[in-house]
């Protein structure tokens, strides 16, 4: 019941701001053209998300093959780890069915004090590369828990969550064409935290992001004070704000999909402030944020001069919205 009440009041935020929205805005029937620098960065996203899906769907053909040689991969590059000389890594790298008989499945708490130990700087435990950070877990479970990340782990990890999962809505939804940003949740919030041993420590999502800092304007529509922004309802209104204010905006991602529930949830309860600082180039002052962060995104809000209609652009009020499930992506166009 609370959740078929949230998605309706999600749902019901949405026909508020499409309605609003024409009150404030004054845009073209199609969405505006880009900067020629957006329009090269996303092409070259396009063949990116073009290849590597095809490569995937090739993978999957051969699924079994495919991780069989990962795990051959994973287990000669930490043969000379601890773990990996206790169970002879060198020698399952061999034999896919062996490792799986001779490794037994384990709980955090059997690797619990592997882990504080790599936290305090120790090489050579668990894994055969340095430990580049750590990431915390969500909590969900219980007490967040310390994942180490080496340079080839995390490499693995961002071709696939800056890649792979979003050159699906990039390719398969309605409008991917368009070389236009999208509107996201996440946040490099947080003060910048190390182990006894030195190795910086982040949520995933935080840590992955800042490493993807200079690419984030083509990527999405809030500057990137806005990710550095603690407070969460902060941050959420602020996305809102930027979101609002970009001419296109193709997507809507978070990391969960009830964050974005939430999230249009929050809308509805805060559409009125949101519509009044989009129409007026303002940020409220109850939005909670630090001083130079409130310069900053006050600079970058506000609003551009009028534009002058045109004889040849019809113009008229209006929204065309496009989702697909599971990610929630969802692309929406002003006009």
């Amino acid at each position: 019941m609370e959740h078929d009440q949230a998605v309706s009041r999600g749902t019901t935020s949405i026909l508020h701001l499409r309605s609003c929205l024409a009150r404030v805005s004054n845009l073209s029937v199609r969405p505006p053209s880009a900067p020629w620098d957006q329009r090269l960065f996303h092409l070259a996203g396009k063949v990116r998300a073009a290849n590597l899906l095809r490569a995937f769907e090739q993978d999957a053909k051969h699924a079994r093959a495919v991780n069989d040689e990962t795990l051959r991969r994973i287990l000669t590059r930490n043969a000379t780890c601890e773990i990996g000389r206790r169970y002879g890594f060198g020698t399952l790298a061999r034999d896919p069915g062996a490792f799986r008989r001779a490794l037994p499945l384990v709980r955090w708490s059997d690797v619990a004090a592997d882990v504080e130990r790599m936290k305090r700087g120790e090489r050579g435990v668990l894994c055969s590369e340095p430990v580049i950070f750590f990431s915390l877990s969500s909590g969900t479970t219980g007490a967040s828990k310390y994942i180490p990340n080496t340079a080839s782990s995390f490499a693995f990890q961002r071709r696939y969550y800056t890649g792979l999962c979003p050159a699906v809505p990039a390719t398969k939804l309605p409008f991917a064409d368009g070389p236009y940003q999208g509107i996201t949740l996440l946040s490099a919030a947080g003060a910048a935290q190390q182990t006894a041993g030195g190795i910086p420590v982040a949520l995933a999502s935080a840590n992955g992001l800042a490493r993807v800092k200079r690419i984030v304007p083509y990527l999405w529509t809030s500057p990137w004070t806005v990710f550095e922004v603690a407070d969460l309802d902060a941050s959420w209104y602020l996305h809102a704000v930027f979101g609002l204010r970009a001419p296109a905006a193709k997507f809507l991602n978070a990391v969960f999909a009830p964050h974005l529930v939430a999230w249009l949830g929050f809308l509805q309860t805060r559409w009125e402030s949101l519509l009044r600082d989009v129409a007026d180039g303002r940020i409220s002052m109850d939005v909670s944020m630090t001083s130079s962060q409130r310069s900053a995104l006050e600079a970058a809000v506000r609003p551009d001069p009028p534009e002058q209609p045109s004889s040849s652009a019809p113009r008229r009020p209006g929204s065309r919205v496009s989702c697909a499930a599971p990610g929630l992506s969802c692309g929406t166009y002003r006009r």
